[in-house]
C-alpha cells in the first residue's frame, strides 16, 4: 500500500530549497486634504478719509479695497481657533496661519466648520483620489454691521442693575439711540473717559479716538482696531452673523457691559483707553 506525502511546495524548482514567501496587506491608499480657515468681518464706506484708508492697508489684519474717492470695501481676517475644523468627524490641528492638513483614505470625505459649540457652519462632501491633493479653504464672512447692530438694540429692562464694583448701581435703559444696551451709553460722537460705563468695549482699540460711533460711520471700524472686542472676536471664535451667546453687549446676564472685558485679568469692564487721545 502506497503512503501519501502531503507537501507544500512555497515556489521553485525540483531539487532546490526556497524560503516561503511572507504576504503583507497592502497599506491603505492615501490622499491628502490642506486648506485655509479664516473667519472674516467685512465692512463698506463711503466718504472715507484717505489718511485713514492708508493706515488700514498698513494692517495686516486688513485686506482694503480702495476704489477712489473714499469708496472703500475692508475685510478682517481672523485665524480659526483649534476645535473647530473637522475631517470625518476628527478634530484637526489648525496652525497660526490658520492652515491645516491632513491625511484622509480614498473615496468619500467630508471637512466640516463648527462653531465651538459644535454647531456645523459649512459642510464640504468631496472625493479622494490616489495621490491626490484635494484643498478646502473654509471662509466664514460676517458683515460688521450685523455683529455690531444687535449690540446696539435696546433691550425690555427698564432699569439694569450694573455688577462688579463695590457698591452695583442702577442705570436707566437707553431711549435716546445712542450705544443703547440695557443701560444708558455714550451718544453718538460721545468722547469717553477711563471707568466711564459703556456698553462695550469695542472702541478702545489702539487707534481710537475714544468717542463712540455707530456702525455705519468708519470711525467705529477705525476705532475697534485692536480694541477689547476686536481681540476677542478671535478668542471667543464668534463665527455667528450675530454677537456670540459669551457676547454681553446688551447686558443680558446682567453684567453691566461686555463680557470681552473681563476675559482677561487687569481688563477693565468699564471705558479704559488703549491709546492717549
Amino acid at each position: 500500500m502506497k503512503k501519501l506525502i502531503a507537501t507544500t511546495v512555497v515556489a521553485g524548482t525540483l531539487g532546490m530549497t526556497f524560503l516561503p514567501i511572507t504576504t503583507f496587506a497592502a497599506e491603505p491608499v492615501k490622499a491628502q486634504v490642506t486648506g485655509k480657515v479664516e473667519r472674516q468681518l467685512s465692512a463698506h464706506y463711503d466718504n472715507v478719509s484717505q489718511d485713514m484708508i492708508e493706515e488700514w492697508k498698513k494692517d495686516k489684519m486688513f485686506k482694503v479695497f480702495d476704489h477712489g474717492n473714499g469708496n472703500v470695501d475692508v475685510i478682517r481676517k481672523y485665524p480659526a481657533l483649534q476645535g473647530m475644523v473637522f475631517v470625518n468627524g476628527q478634530a484637526v490641528k489648525v496652525n497660526e496661519q490658520g492652515e491645516y492638513s491632513m491625511e484622509v483614505e480614498v473615496g468619500e470625505f467630508n471637512v466640516e466648520f463648527r462653531e465651538k459649540d459644535g454647531k456645523v457652519i459649512q459642510k464640504h462632501k468631496m472625493k479622494a483620489e490616489k495621490g491626490k491633493k484635494h484643498n478646502v479653504d473654509l471662509i466664514n464672512t460676517i458683515l460688521f454691521s450685523d455683529l455690531i447692530e444687535s449690540m446696539e438694540h435696546n433691550v425690555p429692562n427698564k432699569n439694569t442693575v450694573i455688577s462688579g464694583t463695590s457698591s452695583p448701581s442702577i442705570v436707566p435703559e437707553a431711549t435716546d439711540g445712542g450705544s443703547g444696551g440695557s443701560y444708558a451709553g455714550p451718544s453718538v460722537g460721545q468722547y469717553c473717559y477711563t471707568n466711564q460705563p459703556v456698553h462695550c468695549n469695542r472702541f478702545n482699540g489702539l487707534y481710537s479716538d475714544n468717542r463712540y460711533w455707530p456702525q455705519t460711520d468708519a470711525r467705529a471700524l477705525n476705532n475697534f482696531r485692536y480694541s477689547d472686542c476686536d481681540y476677542n472676536f478671535s478668542l471667543y471664535g464668534c463665527p455667528s452673523p450675530f454677537a456670540d451667546t459669551l457676547c454681553d453687549g446688551l447686558n443680558a446676564q446682567g453684567k453691566g457691559v461686555h463680557d470681552c472685558s473681563s476675559v482677561k485679568a487687569g481688563w477693565s469692564m468699564w471705558f479704559w483707553p488703549r491709546n492717549n487721545n
